[in-house]
């Protein structure tokens, strides 16, 4: 593997954007065109696409990774661990045949999911790849409004290629830049705060009650904590911004009153409706002693018939009793599912440090906001919060390996202002490298 030592800041900014676009063409194609592709398109032209979307990703992956790029020994230790771990949980059940083999390659939930750890090995306190970082994340939310006005219908009829929707172009790009927004233009931060009251208005519409709770992290911790814990902040201003984030979730609450029986009428029937208990008993009866300590491997289910009725748009898979889910709507279950609490343990092993590291051990908030990212994302595996191949896990792993660098951790918030170029940056907005 290269070490970006030796790599010149044009070929790296051309290793990141293949990089990016890997990831969000993968996605894309993971979740939104294999919707519409239930209706209209060929599965094996998604197929497709979700292959040069790997082999973008893949091959930059290769030149921006090293071992060299991890300075702490106990990030080092504890990720080779779980990356060792999840190639025992590889082969442990691993089923050697096309049905399955195409099912990890093109789920963005399966054995994809376990390489994004790898990201803690790129370079992400570089200069250049932290400018592109934030950019394409600006961008995500630029994307989602641009693309909103034309799929509205298409959103409002299909719930799944709505939160997939947001899922990719809010959570995965605004919502970091608002964690962020202390080193942003403020014609930055206006655009993401739209994104993400408008998907957050949008998803409520939706009755996506996950994804929803998500969006609220996002802005709670982006206009209440970061403001808090920002040593620039005089007391009267944390005060002030207390005041004005209480006064704007009271306005909010009272909109939300005045129509739960009309515009947020679903979310107002489905707030109190209990759709996980039976997931949750089926997967504690079906685990034995053995499967809570190790899991039950990659191709790991529990007994749980009735759920996946609509699964592949009402197909029956053949190579697969629906009744034995793959998949539970819990982040913490579904480590355990796959690795026992031997996976789990290792994972939050490297999270809680990371987050501690950031929060308090830092002098700049770049890195309590990263911290704050990993916290979201633990609160965020309580009602869903799989491991996915997206760009919003691999900013976690980003986050998670700026958290652990004690050089970046160090740096003041003056240094980091020089480091993402902000004024540079702010000129080049409408130019897309």
């Amino acid at each position: 593997m290269d070490s970006l030592n030796i790599i010149d800041n044009e070929t790296l900014q051309k290793h990141i954007k293949r990089f990016f676009w890997g990831i969000l063409i993968y996605s894309i194609a993971s979740h939104i065109l294999f919707e519409i592709n239930l209706k209209h398109l060929s599965g094996v032209i998604i197929n497709i696409i979700q292959l040069c979307g790997l082999a973008m990703w893949g091959f930059s992956m290769l030149k921006l990774v090293s071992w060299r790029n991890v300075s702490n020994r106990y990030l080092l230790v504890t990720v080779t661990a779980l990356l060792l771990w999840e190639v025992f949980i590889m082969f442990h059940g691993f089923i050697f045949n096309y049905p399955y083999l195409k099912e990890h390659l093109f789920s963005d939930y399966r054995s994809m999911s376990y390489l994004v750890p790898l990201a803690v090995f790129v370079m992400v306190n570089n200069p250049v790849f932290l400018q592109k970082t934030c950019k394409y994340s600006y961008r995500l939310g630029i994307a989602f409004l641009i693309a909103f006005p034309f799929f509205s219908t298409l959103l409002l009829e299909e719930q799944t290629i709505a939160e997939q929707f947001v899922w990719i172009f809010a959570t995965g790009g605004s919502g970091f830049i608002l964690l962020t927004s202390f080193y942003h233009s403020r014609r930055k931060v206006i655009v993401s705060t739209i994104v993400m009251v408008l998907a957050l208005i949008f998803i409520t519409i939706m009755a996506r009650r996950s994804i929803m709770l998500l969006c609220s992290y996002f802005l709670l911790f982006s206009f209440l904590i970061i403001p808090i814990v920002n040593k620039n902040n005089s007391w009267l201003k944390k005060w002030i911004f207390i005041f004005s984030f209480l006064i704007i979730t009271f306005a909010g609450y009272n909109i939300f009153l005045s129509n739960k029986y009309g515009t947020f009428y679903k979310i107002t029937k489905r707030a109190t409706e209990d759709t996980r208990e039976i997931v949750f008993l089926s997967f504690l009866m079906d685990m034995s002693n053995t499967d809570f300590i190790i899991g039950k491997g990659c191709n790991g289910t529990y007994f749980c018939p009735g759920v996946d009725k609509d699964f592949n748009g009402g197909e029956e898979l053949k190579y697969r009793d629906l009744d034995y889910r793959t998949h539970i709507e819990c982040g913490y279950m579904q480590l355990i599912l796959n690795g026992g609490i031997i996976y789990l343990a290792i994972y939050l092993l490297i999270m809680f440090p990371a987050i501690f590291k950031g929060l308090f051990f830092s002098r700049n908030i770049f890195s309590k906001a990263c911290a704050l990212l990993i916290l979201i994302h633990l609160l965020d595996m309580v009602p869903f919060g799989l491991p996915t191949f997206s760009w919003r896990q691999f900013l976690l792993w980003f986050a998670v390996a700026i958290c652990y660098s004690k050089e970046f951790r160090l740096k003041e918030d003056e240094e980091i202002y020089e480091i993402l170029s902000i004024e540079k940056d702010t000129n080049e907005d409408n130019t897309i490298n």
